[in-house]
């Protein structure tokens, strides 16, 4: 159930969020409430998404770990189109859950995974930060 109601954008963040995103999720739309904020958290989000050192499939995998330990559908589905699009394989998607176990995932994602499994859990100790 949707507890913050969605509001309309001002015209130039309109402008701005088609640019970059076409049709912004509804969690813009949400941030909306609070224009400057919203305007704010999509030049974030732009930077993280566009200008990251890290790429952008191997975000994508990170973030639907994160949301699958937090139980949050909302960030799921919408990262899950973003992870098909940035070439996270569906075998993959599957067999995320069992990351650890699983031949899907070679060493650089198994360590990605490790580490954001300590980030959201917020207990990175010294050996998961050295991997």
């Amino acid at each position: 159930m949707q507890r913050v109601p969605n509001a309309e954008f001002p015209p130039e963040l309109q402008k701005r969020l088609e640019e970059l995103w076409g049709t912004p999720p509804n969690l813009y739309r949400a941030l909306a409430n609070h224009a400057p904020l919203a305007a704010a958290w999509t030049e974030f989000s732009r930077a993280i998404r566009h200008e990251s050192r890290t790429p952008r499939r191997l975000r994508e995998l990170v973030i639907l770990r994160g949301a699958q330990l937090m139980r949050a559908e909302y960030e799921w589905a919408q990262h899950l189109q973003m992870a098909r699009k940035a070439g996270v394989r569906e075998a993959q998607i599957a067999a995320l859950a069992q990351w650890r176990d699983s031949g899907e995932f070679d060493a650089r994602e198994k360590a990605a995974l490790l580490l954001a499994e300590a980030v959201t859990r917020a207990d990175v100790a010294d050996e998961v930060y050295a991997v």
